[in-house]
């Protein structure tokens, strides 16, 4: 999707002109590619709707303190729309992308942030057979993460130059983030029903997200070699 800027002669379009769809909303007038339709009775768009519903409904009865925490820290640690670098986002926008992503995944809100700076660490992830039961995954952040959680998801492993789709990946687990490493024998197992071995890939994706704030940060996205 693309912002447009209007000039003195044209101020505004709108519907859709071939594959394109004018339109204005909160941001501003936008363009996009006319969507594709998406299934939308799939388990992942189901657990979508369900996430938005138990939130929306959630923020509706939380106190009017709990609210302000949220404007309060939405105001003292600025996060963007996707879309529209110059959007700032309000407490009640940041409360639901914190919220709905931790719904999805992991099942819980948090009512009130703390009003406490986080930072995104780097990672440099490695997987690593230890044992036959033991997959140590090693996030290698930079800095070293403090107050940050981690929702992992993880394509199957496979061999030689097989293409990954990004299709076959899935949530494994999520994690508090520390310097040491994880065993993710049983994610794999649980999620795939195999664990991939030495010398196989995996795709990996690694959202991360202030413990007890309101930070969600970009995912960062690595192709991973077993060894």
């Amino acid at each position: 999707m693309a912002r447009v800027i209007y000039g003195a002669l044209v101020t505004a379009l709108h519907g859709k002109i071939g594959g394109t769809v004018f339109q204005r909303n909160a941001y501003g007038h936008t363009a996009k590619n006319k969507a594709n339709m998406v299934n939308p009775n799939s388990a992942m768009q189901e657990s979508i709707k369900r996430a938005i519903l138990q939130c929306t409904q959630h923020w509706s009865a939380l106190l009017q303190s709990d609210r302000d925490a949220w404007d309060t820290y939405a105001a003292a640690y600025p996060q963007y729309a996707k879309f529209n670098p110059s959007a700032r986002l309000s407490g009640y926008n940041v409360y639901l992308l914190r919220n709905i992503n931790s719904y999805i995944f992991a099942g819980y809100t948090l009512d009130t942030p703390d009003i406490v700076s986080t930072v995104a660490p780097i990672l440099a992830p490695t997987l690593h057979v230890v044992s036959p039961t033991d997959l140590e995954l090693t996030w290698n952040a930079t800095p070293s993460p403090l107050y940050v959680d981690c929702f992992i998801f993880s394509s199957p492993g496979c061999t030689g130059n097989r293409y990954i789709g990004k299709n076959s990946i899935r949530f494994v687990c999520g994690d508090t983030m520390g310097t040491g490493g994880k065993n993710m024998y049983d994610f794999y197992m649980a999620t795939f029903n195999r664990c991939p071995g030495v010398g196989e890939k995996v795709y990996m994706e690694f959202l991360l997200f202030g413990d007890t704030t309101g930070a969600v940060y970009a995912r960062q996205k690595f192709t991973l070699i077993i060894t």
